[in-house]
């Protein structure tokens, strides 16, 4: 074979490769647009179906209410508003003495604690005075006073009766 044999022989097969190199790209960018195409589908389908999704679980939380409704039990049901059967003048008077039983009680309507754990003592005192003096006066009576301490872990209720 001579040179130009083997020169012509190269550019066939050149020819040929670039026409096949061709034939790839167009089957590539082909092949892509339908991939694109299909992430397209792909993404529109996640979204319908995340849309399905929210649809459904809106529709069971309403059924689920439905059913607490329906099912009987009366902490669940809705009563009528006890305002509208009422005249203006009556939940205004009604408010009022609500009003007051609260500042009847003091502190507004607060419950006092009760340590019912506390210990309690009664210590009764004498006057340092002569008992005989104090008969004459007639001044006997009694003052209670009480007093709170705390030791670690418990209190203690000192109630002191003072004879005057």
């Amino acid at each position: 074979m001579k040179k130009d044999e083997i020169i012509v022989l190269l550019k066939e097969q050149l020819q040929l490769a670039n026409e096949q190199l061709q034939q790839a790209n167009a089957t590539v960018s082909s092949l892509t647009t339908q991939v694109n195409e299909l992430i397209e589908r792909i993404k529109s389908l996640e979204e319908l179906l995340v849309q399905k999704g929210i649809a459904i679980d809106k529709a069971n939380r309403q059924n689920k209410a439905l059913g607490k409704l329906v099912s009987g039990k009366k902490s669940e049901r809705q009563e009528k508003n006890p305002q509208d059967s009422m005249t203006q003048e009556e939940f205004d008077k009604k408010k009022e003495e609500q009003a007051e039983k609260r500042k009847a009680r003091k502190n507004n309507g607060t419950k006092r604690d009760m340590h019912y754990e506390m210990k309690e003592v009664h210590v009764t005192i004498d006057p340092v005075m002569d008992a005989e003096f104090l008969k004459t006066l007639r001044l006997f009576g009694t003052r209670t006073c009480v007093r709170y301490s705390m030791e670690p872990i418990k209190f203690i209720k000192t109630v002191y009766h003072i004879n005057t």
